[in-house]
């Protein structure tokens, strides 16, 4: 039996989740509205039989039944004018009803049950999962349009944590900074800024600042040392290391001047509070910047609708024609259809090479700063100056941009692609497509629907001209390639008045034949009629129609020439972009066509590419492409377009200028890494430490930053 609840329960409920006269928390309105939706909306219950009972004070109230909601069927004088109809649902049987109260417990128990695995630490686990709850289910990725708001929100909630995260580290970055810029420059330069004075008048108050300040921020990104510790009992790196490893040991050293002022008025002994600060913010940025495009690429991605990816084709027998035209090892990519696309937030967070480096590189840092420190220690037997050796080792050696060095091209990349219509997931992608030395594409992909024009009908023998046009689209939509939309356009998209064609047999060259109610039917060039023993018109009476670089379809039925199409193709700049960006790279492009008018030539004289760079497939090809295009219900979401062929060669040409970035900021890195550990090992054996005050720190952060970027900022702009 369904469930009941009076209208007294729904109030209290209600003033028990608001109360006072404030504003409503929005937190709970979607709970208050699901509630009260299936009494508010639904139409009142009409009887004429009923009638109202008086009140009696001492007689029980009797729960009133929620009835489920029931959508009306509009009538047809109720349809507006110019109102889109979605569908037809006549004979369509009506779902039965629906308790709302029990549809409401089962949204919030899945909103209670979410979790993103493989997500960024900054999540709190309590608001993704219920510990509690023996269901709790985990939701590795986006598998169900039906996710797609709970994991919007969850990536939202995540964005709004990290621009905090963010905006505090800036504010410290700021504070720290005045206190360490302002009596260097008094030092060095002898202006007197507000502050410039304050290390040596007040010490301990500095110090007592500088703690605090890094104590808020070290709070404030906590999920840095989450991510860090959890890495370190699995003996595993991540990228998170090094920015925890220089705020330890920062903070170690911040905290231990507090017995030691004096050493800070005489600025023997300098505070790294400012350059560990840059690292949190650098940190956070990277990290702000990766899941800003993760966000915009998954509103593009939950979509729905036939979705259009991509697949690097296996060099097996499935592929053998297709690879032979290959020198070398083929890496071939084709288009794929599929209904939905999997994989989508696991190829999205993960780290790039870069992120990866960094932290691979973080032990190494520890255990050379430990030693300096012990170095330190026993040659001057000072433990103070051992202290701050170690943490301006682990300060100086930490790879700043390592988290941004391949989130801000990406992010940049992405923007333009989504633009385009074009979707990049993930680092993921990156490394799949970036040996790509081929792209296999229907014609159709090269000159879709609007880009070949209907010029004229020529009809022979006295043929009919109607006849001629069903003969020619039937043919042509059971092949398919660019002349589909053209007969479409003619037949006004009518297919059903196609006749049937049987054995479509396509010949390399020439164009295609097959039966139409039992008429053998001949669609192709001069070459494909005298193959087929039929007298092609001269060349001279040909040349009146090739102006302007019109081609010419000739149609045979039953033996005899019936028609000749005149038609031109149209060149789309975008593509003749890309295929420039492609013979760069050194992409190929192999080409599946039924149309005999789409030739080497054509392609190269009309998107000015060499011939080189251009592969027309074998039938034995066009076969093995046939069999690999077929629609699938899955693929993986590593790359989504809207099906412009454009927006996924852009994908390719992005995949390996990202790939090329990534590898130069990584060999930045390193070299930044090793020049600020031996700078810094090299002052504090020699006890030369208080020139490396904090200042001079922030400085040389800031260079390795920015060169770190140059890759980043160059390649981008290319």
């Amino acid at each position: 039996m369904a469930n009941k609840y009076s209208l007294d329960d729904i109030i209290k409920e209600a003033k028990h989740r608001h109360k006072g006269n404030g504003p409503i928390d929005t937190s709970k309105t979607e709970e208050i509205l699901l509630e009260f939706s299936a009494k508010n909306i639904r139409e009142p219950m009409e009887d004429e039989n009923r009638k109202d009972a008086p009140f009696r004070p001492d007689q029980e109230t009797q729960p009133m039944p929620i009835q489920a909601f029931q959508k009306k069927r509009p009538a047809e004088d109720d349809e507006l004018e110019g109102q889109l109809k979605l569908f037809d649902s006549d004979g369509v049987e009506e779902p039965g009803p629906v308790n709302e109260r029990v549809l409401y417990e089962k949204r919030r128990e899945r909103a209670e049950k979410f979790v993103l695995s493989g997500t960024e630490e900054d999540t709190d686990p309590k608001e993704l999962y219920d510990a509690d709850s023996e269901a709790g289910k985990q939701i590795d990725d986006f598998t169900s349009y039906e996710d797609a708001p709970v994991i919007q929100a969850h990536l939202n909630s995540q964005f709004s944590g990290l621009l905090t995260r963010l905006g505090l580290s800036v504010l410290g970055l700021l504070i720290t900074g005045w206190l360490t810029v302002a009596p260097a420059l008094f030092l060095y330069t002898g202006a007197k800024l507000p502050l410039y004075d304050f290390p040596v008048t007040s010490p301990m108050l500095f110090v007592s600042i500088n703690a605090a300040v890094l104590m808020l921020a070290a709070s404030v990104n906590s999920a840095v040392f989450a991510s860090s510790l959890r890495s370190a009992f699995k003996l595993h790196t991540a990228p998170d290391m090094p920015t925890a490893i220089a705020v330890f040991a920062v903070f170690v050293h911040t905290f231990s001047m507090l017995f030691f002022p004096e050493r800070v008025a005489d600025m023997t002994v300098p505070l790294y509070t400012a350059p560990v600060m840059l690292l949190l913010c650098a940190n956070a940025g990277g990290k702000l910047l990766k899941l800003s495009r993760i966000k915009e690429n998954f509103a593009f991605l939950s979509q729905k609708g036939v979705k259009h990816g991509a697949r690097m084709l296996p060099n097996d027998n499935t592929t053998r024609d297709l690879c032979r035209n290959i020198l070398g090892d083929p890496y071939i990519v084709m288009p794929v259809k599929a209904s939905f696309l999997t994989g989508f937030l696991d190829d999205s967070y993960a780290d790039d090479s870069c992120a990866s480096l960094g932290g691979f590189l973080s032990p190494c840092v520890l255990l050379g700063s430990l030693v300096t420190a012990v170095a330190c220690l026993v040659v001057t037997k000072d433990g103070a100056l051992a202290i701050t050796a170690f943490a301006a080792v682990c300060c100086l050696a930490a790879p700043i941009a390592s988290l941004l060095c391949g989130n801000l091209p990406m992010k940049a990349a992405s923007r333009r692609l989504l633009r385009r219509g074009a979707m990049l997931s993930g680092f993921p992608a990156v490394d799949d497509y970036f040996l790509t030395n081929s792209l296999t594409v229907d014609a159709s992909d090269l000159f879709p629907a609007g880009s070949v024009t209907l010029n004229g009908i020529k009809t022979f023998s006295g043929g009919r001209i109607d006849q001629a046009i069903l003969d020619a689209a039937a043919l042509v939509h059971t092949a398919g390639g660019p002349l589909t939309p053209v007969f479409e356009q003619v037949i006004q998209g009518d297919d059903k008045i196609l006749p049937t064609v049987e054995s479509l047999v396509y010949e390399q060259g020439m164009g295609i034949s097959g039966w139409v109610d039992g008429r053998r039917v001949l669609a192709g060039n001069r070459e494909l009629l005298q193959n087929h023993g039929i007298v092609p018109p001269s060349l001279d009476y040909e040349s009146r129609y090739l102006r302007a670089r019109r081609k010419l379809v000739y149609l045979c039925s039953a033996g005899e020439l019936c028609a000749m199409f005149v038609v031109t193709y149209r060149f789309s700049p975008y593509i003749r972009q890309e295929l420039d960006r492609f013979a760069r790279n050194g992409i190929g492009l192999m080409v599946r066509t039924c149309d005999p008018n789409v030739t080497t030539e054509l392609l190269c004289d009309g998107f000015d590419i060499s011939e080189s760079d251009v592969l027309i497939l074998s039938a034995a090809a066009t076969s093995e492409f046939d069999q690999l295009s077929v629609p699938q219900e899955t693929a993986q979401a590593s790359v989504a377009y809207d099906g412009k062929i454009d927006g996924l060669m852009d994908v390719l040409s992005s995949s390996i200028r990202l790939g090329t970035i990534v590898k130069l900021s990584s060999v930045l890195q390193v070299i930044g890494v090793l020049l600020g550990f031996l700078l810094s090992a090299f002052l504090a054996f020699y006890g030369g430490l208080y020139n490396l005050n904090g200042a001079t720190a922030l400085l040389f952060q800031l260079f390795w930053l920015l060169a770190s970027l140059i890759p980043s900022l160059l390649r981008s702009s290319s």
